[in-house]
């Protein structure tokens, strides 16, 4: 079996972040899963803070040169070991749900994103990091959406089970999740830009 990917997240200090990311936290202390949880210092607004996910799976991908990451969200909560990833059928380097919604369809996902630890993984980081520099302000999962659909010719990707990244309350139709998320950005974005702005 192939080993289970390392998880990995940041949180933004002294915001509902912090605080929420402890569900995370704990979830994946009783699934006894290796994580790496990051706090940062709020770049200025919600987006910034946001986009520094990219920056993350960078960094973390030459910190475990020899795993897999599976980046989430820190609002996530693991309700199951994702044991998908450690099937030796999973043989992609990119993965992540692309979902049909009633306003929007084949919508990418952010809330899990596995990246493969080989080249082609590492050019999917390095192309949404230069688009993400240039178009500061844009969803950094459309932007990743976009990265991708330019290498799909070239790179294996995976559409991950919906209970990979079932969002609480628009995918109710998810029976059993394996993570969860809880769309923390409703509640704390404004707030965060607040306080960027002080």
């Amino acid at each position: 079996m192939r080993r289970m990917p390392v998880i990995i997240a940041h949180y933004t200090l002294r915001t509902g972040y912090q605080q929420e990311v402890q569900n995370l936290i704990r979830s994946l202390m009783v699934l006894e899963l290796e994580f790496d949880v990051e706090p940062i210092e709020s770049l200025g607004s919600w987006r910034a803070n946001s986009n520094y996910s990219i920056w993350l799976i960078e960094k973390k991908l030459e910190e475990y040169p020899d795993r897999s990451i599976l980046k989430v969200d820190a609002d996530a909560v693991f309700r199951e070991r994702p044991e998908l990833f450690t099937q030796d059928n999973f043989d992609c380097d990119f993965a992540a749900r692309w979902q049909d919604f009633s306003y929007r369809k084949n919508e990418l996902l952010g809330g899990t994103l596995y990246f493969a630890n080989n080249n082609n993984a590492r050019e999917i980081v390095q192309r949404w990091k230069r688009l993400q520099i240039a178009r500061p302000r844009q969803r950094n999962p459309d932007l990743l959406d976009r990265i991708i659909n330019q290498m799909k010719d070239k790179i294996k990707i995976e559409n991950l089970p919906p209970e990979y990244t079932t969002i609480f309350d628009t995918m109710r139709f998810v029976q059993h999740p394996v993570i969860e998320h809880f769309q923390a950005s409703r509640r704390f974005r404004k707030i965060v830009d607040a306080i960027g702005k002080d």
